[in-house]
């Protein structure tokens, strides 16, 4: 996902706002360098904890992306695939976003598009 630091990265572990197309959001900075806010770069962003299902609103359409809202990271991703042990992969364009869910699985078809917020988000440089 391409993304611009708002605020400058010094060493991994560092809060930093990010834009993205959906917005500013916050995340934790694991690069292995610092890079200065401004900086435009590839990353690859994690979601910590796993998801509970109760959180989450499904739809069949919506604006893919990460925002922030309410202090935290909102995430609504188009469904492109959802394996057995509850991981489902978004496509939150642009990026795809691997998340980890539990609870009861509501009825969620590829396609559909899930929002919820999210705990606390990772990003890792790509290097690309």
């Amino acid at each position: 996902m391409l993304i611009t630091l708002r605020s400058p990265a010094r060493t991994p572990g560092d809060e930093v706002v990010v834009r993205a197309d959906g917005g500013d959001w916050r995340a934790i900075w694991r690069g292995a360098s610092s890079v200065d806010g401004g900086a435009t770069l590839d990353v690859e962003v994690e979601v910590t904890d796993p998801v509970s299902w109760g959180g989450v609103d499904v739809a069949q359409d919506g604006v893919a992306g990460i925002s922030g809202k309410r202090g935290t990271a909102t995430v609504c991703g188009q469904v492109m695939s959802v394996a057995d042990d509850g991981v489902v992969a978004l496509d939150v364009r642009p990026g795809l976003l691997l998340v980890e869910f539990d609870g009861v699985r509501p009825l969620i078809r590829v396609g559909d598009f899930i929002t919820f917020d999210a705990g606390e988000l990772l990003i890792y440089p790509t290097g690309v």
